[in-house]
């Protein structure tokens, strides 16, 4: 008998317990949802690397100027130069100046450019550049070595 008292009291206790833990819970869940809410929208409203952003790729190079067909002692020779590097795919963005001593580096949007010659005054016998299509990749390095040719030789008297 007194094992079925004690059975009885333990089965209470238990039932009790039951009981509270159920209350907790119940009263734990809007609490529980409201600060996973919470940081689910902090997460989402923190400043994070987007995935529609592209990383910038970079140019570098160095400018020479080349020896005409007719100079067989000349040698290439580093040439300081401004440049112009035009995305050719955003036509209507203002070119990128670039300031070569002659070597350069610039981070550049990925994309094909063109690099041309900031001086325009190429047609008055100074050295003149073709324009070079480069590609820039995302995080990538692109090298391109610049050559201008020079100009026409004036008459000598």
């Amino acid at each position: 008998m007194f094992r079925d008292s004690e059975n009885h009291v333990l089965d209470r206790a238990v039932s009790i317990l039951a009981l509270h833990v159920r209350a907790i819970l119940i009263a734990l869940v809007p609490v529980i949802f409201t600060i996973g809410s919470t940081c689910a929208a902090e997460t989402r409203g923190a400043m994070q690397p987007s995935r529609t952003e592209v990383e910038n790729g970079f140019l570098e190079g160095r400018v020479t100027l080349a020896c005409g067909p007719n100079m067989p002692s000349c040698e290439e020779r580093p040439y300081p130069v401004e440049l112009f590097v035009q995305n050719q795919q955003a036509s209507t963005a203002p070119p990128v100046h670039v300031e070569a001593k002659p070597d350069f580096r610039v981070s550049l949007p990925p994309g094909v450019y063109a690099v041309s010659s900031a001086d325009a005054r190429s047609w008055r016998a100074l050295p003149t550049l073709k324009p070079i299509t480069v590609r820039i990749r995302s995080g990538g390095v692109t090298h391109v070595d610049v050559r201008f040719q020079r100009g026409p030789e004036l008459p000598t008297r």
